[in-house]
Formats: C-alpha cells, sequence, structure tokens
C-alpha cells in the first residue's frame, strides 16, 4: 500500500512539473513575481478556460499557482500577500 501511495504522490508531482512547464512559464513566466496581480492570473484562468480545458484542469493550474505563491509569502516572504487569493474559476456554463 505504501508503495502505491508513493507512485500517486510521485504521477502528481510529474503531473504539475508538466502543468508549469507547458503552461504557466510560457504564458506568466517571465513576469516578475511582485508584477503578478490578480487580474494578471485571471486572465491566465479565463484564457485557459477559453481554450477549453476542464474544469478539474482549471483547479489543477489554480492550486499550483495558489500552492506557489503561498510559499512566495511564506516561508520565503518574497511577497507580501498572495495574489491567487482573488483569482476564481470560471463559472460552469450549462
Amino acid at each position: 500500500m505504501l508503495l502505491l501511495q508513493q507512485s500517486a504522490h510521485h504521477n502528481t508531482q510529474e503531473n504539475y512539473k508538466g502543468i508549469i512547464k507547458n503552461h504557466i512559464k510560457p504564458a506568466i513566466g517571465m513576469i516578475k513575481l511582485r508584477s503578478l496581480t490578480p487580474e494578471l492570473l485571471q486572465k491566465f484562468i479565463n484564457d485557459k478556460y477559453r481554450e477549453g480545458y476542464s474544469r478539474k484542469t482549471l483547479t489543477i493550474f489554480h492550486t499550483v499557482l495558489q500552492h506557489a505563491l503561498k510559499q512566495a509569502v511564506y516561508p520565503y516572504k518574497l511577497l507580501n500577500e498572495n495574489p491567487m487569493q482573488y483569482v476564481k474559476l470560471p463559472k460552469k456554463e450549462n
């Protein structure tokens, strides 16, 4: 059972690395950390929504950014607050 948990954890890490490499870095990787605003991050999420990504994938994008920027606030103290706290997933269309 432990081996299965480690494997799932490893797969999650690899998935997140892929999201960072293929989506986040190309879209906003050149922007300085302190220049990341809720508006810019919301645009990133909205653009991915318009590109047709599923709600689950959008949630993963949001989660990766949320956790990375949370660490930039604490413990690293690179930001005063996390701009992702204001970013919302687009409403589901019927």
